[in-house]
């Protein structure tokens, strides 16, 4: 129902809307679409993860930051290219703070 003061107003999720099937068929159509839904959705999800793979790795070969916070040791560089991928480029002070905590290690 919507109010009558011009503004937003609400519906209820059945007005507006075609009344169910009688018939059987509808309801059949309905599942075989929700099966094919169901069987594309892992396939779909293995293509999404792969792209993403791809892009990181395309990252890491052209020496860019993958996102994140700063790594210690290391500087942003000038975004270059699309997007805010940045080059890396190591600080002096912090990379020699990292040679000393490793060595104190062990």
């Amino acid at each position: 129902m919507r109010s009558g003061q011009g503004g937003a107003g609400c519906r209820r999720g059945t007005e507006g809307s075609n009344p169910p099937p009688s018939s059987g068929e509808s309801a059949n159509f309905r599942s075989l679409a929700d099966s094919a839904s169901l069987a594309v959705a892992p396939f779909e999800r293995g293509l999404i993860s792969e792209r993403i793979k791809d892009a990181k790795a395309n990252l890491r070969r052209a020496g860019k930051h993958q996102g994140g916070g700063r790594p210690f040791g290391w500087q942003f560089g000038k975004v270059n290219g699309a997007g805010r991928a940045r080059e890396l480029i190591p600080d002096p002070d912090e990379q020699a703070a990292n040679v000393k905590c490793f060595e104190s290690r062990g």
